[in-house]
Order: structure tokens, then sequence, then C-alpha cells
């Protein structure tokens, strides 16, 4: 078993000269403007002992990288700027490897290979500066322990790029510093054992971070019994990404923003054309998808990533009038107007990037859909007659059966008809709201009996629907010839509701609101009026505080992503 002591000695110099080449070369040719890294790695025959599982080291692998990339094909998995690498022979005390690259900030990975390729000993040095005129000097051991006549004065522990991250974060790592008794410095990142105050706000693994949930939390490394002074990391919460489309003709675009959980502003994170004036939008549940229904008659797919930045999808053609959506599990509903013929809708479901057609049309018993919900295997549509409610069974694919389910809703608005529906989340009843003298806010059944409650609204054209994620609240956007407003609604777990009129907020005269729509923590409440976007606080009551506007000229339709 041969004993490893790996000493690296970094050594960056405005010139192309300074050790031996051995076994490797640079990842991509290198240019006139590069600099070069000598790295002397000695490999002692005596001093740190190598472990007796540890295989002995037959070759070193230095791979300089972008720390801000990602590349599964590297022993790092990060892009490989530089490589090198050297074998170690069994009387080898000095191997030297020679990089080179542009000036930059790069992370160093420096690997022990067996003789059978398998990595048996892993060292890193992190956010090296790499310009002219500086050296550096590290010692980096690969397995083992110190001499027994070298000890730790000191460990000195950083967080880099920053102390303050995300949730869900995993781009940050911390750098372990060793001071030796011998004076020397030995960066022992990966040999450190972490302590983490709060387990579950921070994991730490080889230095590697995940921010898993929202706080503050101090965090100590501690190589052979010394401890370092602890790095405070403050993880906060990533809001929910919102989609807003505008009403602007041939210019339509959609917008992504992020909505911050603590202060309710919006910040821009993407636009993409549309193409045409939207009918509807629409989001499916885990937020990877947005389907907008355009008024010549196309619907436009889009996926979205974490960071809200949007994809367009092929759209799909040969629709009549889509009015009417609804999203999940790579499937989509579409509800198309062929009035005076009953409605038709189209199941699609997302294949290799494009919508395909999902069984057949449902040809339903009504006319005009304007919404639809989904709630097991069951299709919930609303259309203005006969019935204000229909449900629709789905086979065990999602395809549409072409049945229609005995149950059917009374009429909830006096000589009225339905307009938006939501599942509440006890999932024991609908919420639906309706068009009429007066207009209604009513819970009904999911097997669609009687109502269960009804209640008025003020306005007289119901134009939107939300509920708090608990089910404790539901909002209700109403426009009238003298005002646009919200109403709010208290509902009980039976579906009992009670109209909470001191909250109403009015939004202005004029004009137009079009939709609203509660983050997932049910903090906010986000409402399309005019020519911005309103997001108000949630308050435990119910109520609402005063609206942080963000500016969005036609701003119609949103929904929240996850």
């Amino acid at each position: 078993m041969r004993l490893i002591y790996l000493l690296v000695l970094i050594c960056m110099v405005g010139c192309s000269g300074g050790g031996t080449v051995s076994g490797g070369s640079p990842a991509r040719p290198p240019g006139p403007q590069d600099l070069t890294l000598r790295m002397e790695i000695s490999v002692q025959r005596s001093g740190i002992q190598a472990s007796s599982t540890s295989a002995p080291i037959s070759q070193v692998v230095v791979e300089l990288v972008d720390p801000n990339s990602t590349d599964p094909g590297t022993l790092s998995g990060r892009r490989v700027v530089s490589q090198a690498t050297a074998s170690v022979g069994p009387d080898d005390s000095r191997v030297s490897v020679t990089l080179e690259a542009p000036p930059g900030l790069y992370d160093v990975y420096v690997f022990g290979r067996d003789s059978e390729g398998l990595v048996v000993a892993q060292a890193t040095i992190l956010q090296l500066a790499f310009q002219a005129g500086v050296r550096h000097v590290r010692q980096v051991i690969l397995g083992g322990n110190l001499p027994p006549d070298v000890t730790v004065s000191q460990v000195r522990l950083t967080l880099a790029p920053s102390a303050n991250l995300n949730v869900g974060e995993t781009g940050a790592a911390f750098s372990a510093l060793a001071d030796l008794s011998d004076g020397s410095i030995l960066d022992v990142t990966g040999l450190a054992d972490y302590t983490v105050g709060d387990p579950t706000i921070l994991s730490v693994n080889q230095g590697q971070v995940q921010a898993l949930a929202a706080g503050t939390t101090d965090v100590t490394a501690t190589f052979q019994g010394v401890t370092s002074l602890p790095v405070q990391v403050i993880v906060s919460a990533v809001g929910p990404r919102v989609a807003v489309v505008d009403s602007a003709g041939a210019g339509t675009q959609l917008f992504s923003y992020r909505l911050d959980p603590s202060t309710g502003t919006l910040s821009l994170l993407d636009t993409e054309p549309v193409g045409a004036a939207p009918r509807r939008m629409a989001a499916d549940p885990v937020g990877n998808l947005v389907i907008v229904a355009r008024q010549d008659d196309v619907v436009s797919p889009f996926s979205v990533d974490d960071q809200g930045l949007f994809t367009a999808l092929p759209d799909l053609v040969g629709l009549t009038a889509p009015t009417a959506l609804v999203a999940v599990d790579n499937r989509l509903y579409v509800g198309e107007d062929h009035t005076p013929l009953p409605t038709v809708v189209q199941a699609f479901e997302l294949v290799a990037g494009s919508f395909a057609p999902l069984g057949g049309a449902l040809t339903t018993v009504q006319s005009v859909p304007l919404d639809l919900a989904l709630h097991g295997q069951s299709l919930f549509l609303t259309g203005n007659s006969p019935d204000n409610v229909r449900a629709y069974p789905l086979a065990a694919d999602g395809s549409p059966t072409g049945a229609v389910l005995p149950g059917v809703a009374t009429t909830i608005g006096g000589a009225g008809f339905a307009t938006r529906l939501a599942v509440h989340p006890g999932g024991t009843f609908l919420v639906a709201t309706s068009n009429g003298t007066p207009s209604n806010v009513a819970t009904i059944p999911v097997n669609l009996g009687a109502p269960i409650d009804n209640r008025p609204l003020t306005g007289l054209s119901s134009q939107a629907l939300a509920l708090t994620p608990d089910g404790r609240f539901i909002y209700v956007l109403t426009n009238s010839v003298a005002a646009r407003q919200i109403e709010v609604f208290s509902v009980d777990a039976a579906g009992g509701l009670t109209a909470l009129a001191g909250f109403n907020v009015l939004l202005g005269a004029g004009g137009s609101a079009r939709d609203l729509a509660v983050d997932p923590a049910g903090d906010f409440l986000l409402v399309t009026n005019v020519n911005q976007i309103e997001v108000r606080p949630i308050n435990p009551d119910g109520s609402l505080g005063s609206a942080v506007v963000t500016p969005q000229p036609n701003a119609v339709e949103l929904d929240i992503l996850p």
C-alpha cells in the first residue's frame, strides 16, 4: 500500500514556461492571451497514510473548470476549460502538469485514480483567480491523515459565491482551508466534517451546498479536531413565477415575472410573442406549460422553465373558437364554441414536444363553453344552455369517453348561466359563478346535485374566480357599468358561504379587470386591472391589503406558476 501525500504547487505566470507536461493537454486550443498554470504534485512515500481500503493512486487528473457551468461528461461535472493528467509510477516522488487558460475565475479539481481508472481521492480549490503576476501555493491531500509531527492551527471556512441563497439553490460551495503548524495551507474542503445548525434549512456534502428551506443557520467545518468559526447562511424563499398575456392584436406578448414572497413586487423574467390577441390562457398545476387560446382560432402552447423562460411549442390549428382551456399532467382540454351547435371539447397529449390528439372529440349537450375544470376522472364544463354545469367522464388515459354523467347542476344564477368554475381544495364540491339577474357564486357537490349554497354578487358580470389554497376564502372579480371590484366570501368545509362585503375592494370605474389568481402560499391575490397588475396581500381574515402595482399595458389573463 503506497502512502499518499499530494502537494500541489500552483504557480500562475504570464508565460508558457515552467514545469514538465505529463500526460494531458488543454481541453481547448490555447490562445495568445492565455496564461499558464503550473501544478507540481509531490507524491511522497512517507507522511500521509492512505486508508486501508484505498487503492494506490496511479494517475492524477487536474481539471480547471468554469464554476458556473455543468457538464455531466467530466469528472468534476463542470465544463472543463483546461485539463491535464500525470501518471504516478511506483517510484515517483514528483509529477508536474501544465494547464493553459485565459484570465478568469476558475475552480480546480484534482483527482487521484487507481490502476482501473476509478477515482479513489479528490480535492478541490474553489474560486481561484487566474491572472498575471499572481502566485498561489496550496497543499492538497488526497485521502489519509496528517503526519504525526504536523498539526492544524486553525480552519478557515468560506462560502462562495454568496452566503445568501434561495430555496432549491445548489450552486454554492464551501471552501475549507486548514493552516498547518509547518506553515503550509491545506485545502480540506473534501475532508472536513460539516455541522449545520439547522439541517432542515441547509445540507452540505463535501462542501457542496443545497438550500432546503427558508431560514438562517450557521455552518462550521471541523478537521483534525479543529473547528472553524461559524459561517451564517441565509436562505430565502423563492416566489412563484407569474405568466401574463396582453391583448395587443398581432403584437400580443406573453410575459413571465417572479413574485417576491416578502414584498409582493414583480420582476420581469421573459417575454415571448404570441401572434394574436388571446381569448383565454391556462397553465398546468406544476407550472411547466402555459397555453394561450387566440382569437384567430389557434392555440399556442409554451413550455416554461424554472427561471421563467418560455419556449414556443408547435401551435394547434384547425380549431373553432377555442374559449375554454384546462391543462394537467401534460394533457390539454380545449372547449370550442360551435354556436348554434353544441360545444366540442378536444383532448390533447404532449408527446415529444408537441400536442397530439388524445382520443376523439367530445360533443357536449351545452353551448358556448366558458370554463373547464378537472377532478379525478371527470371533466366539468360551464356553458349557457341547457345546464350551467355538466360533468363528462374520462377514460384511464384521460381521453373523453363521450358519455354524460347523469348528475346535472341546477341553474345557479336565476335566469343566468354559469361562467367560472373551480374545484374546492377539499375535493368534495365545486365553486362556480354565474352571470344573470342577479349574478351569483355557488357551491355545488362534485356529483352535481343541488347547490349547497348560493350567494348574490354585487357586480353584473362575474369575470374571474380564485380560491385560497386552504379553501377558506373565495375571491370573485366582477365588472359592471359603475365599477369593477373584487368581492370576498368565506366558505366552510361543508360548502357554506358567507359574504364578506366589508372586505370588497373597488378597482375603479370604466375599463375592465380581466383575471385574478392566488399565489401557492396563499399570501397574495394578483389581478389584471386595465393597464396594470395589482398584487394585494391576503390577511388572515381574508381581507386584502394595499396593492403593489406593476404597469402592464393591455394585461388580460394571468396564471401563477409554482
